[in-house]
């Protein structure tokens, strides 16, 4: 039997979010409203890498489109966040392991939103299993850092 190293590269709605508002002090420079996130464009959430292998992911950033989207083509530059992996544990009452400085690479970080739309381009993010031990199962946080384009937004 194989040995499979296993991680979980998040989404959404669990590790970061931005949450888009209009600035308090004077006016707005775009109506933008809702939340972005970051997403693996995979239809799973679990990922498993063989030994010695690497596999690039394609990441988006999304928008509810419930809530709104912004009337500006936006920038917006992605980071892994590993702070953020024991809040995910609190939060789901899981124990899993940050995913070694080592075992990942952004190929590419930066995705363009376009305006009204609500899926950017995509992202690379390389993985491999440099530093990860047999059996174990990493979370990989992957968040939205800044946006640019626009003045008019907050974490």
């Amino acid at each position: 039997m194989k040995n499979l190293f296993k991680y979980i590269l998040s989404a959404a709605f669990v590790l970061g979010a931005v949450a888009c508002t209009e600035k308090e002090d004077g006016p707005a420079e775009a109506k933008m409203k809702g939340i972005f996130h970051v997403e693996v464009i995979s239809a799973d959430e679990i990922q498993e890498i063989m030994p010695g292998k690497n596999k690039t992911l394609l990441l988006s950033a999304c928008a509810d489109f419930e809530t709104g989207v912004s009337d500006l083509a936006l920038k917006m530059t992605l980071k892994a966040d590993l702070d953020a992996v024991a809040v995910y544990n609190e939060i789901n009452e899981t124990n899993y392991e940050a995913m070694p400085a080592g075992s990942y690479e952004f190929l590419s970080n930066e995705v363009i939103m376009p305006r009204y739309g609500t899926a950017s381009s995509t992202a690379k993010l390389k993985i491999s299993t440099t530093g990860m031990e047999d059996g174990v199962t990493y979370l990989l946080p992957v968040t939205i850092e800044n946006i640019s384009g626009t003045d008019n937004w907050g974490l």
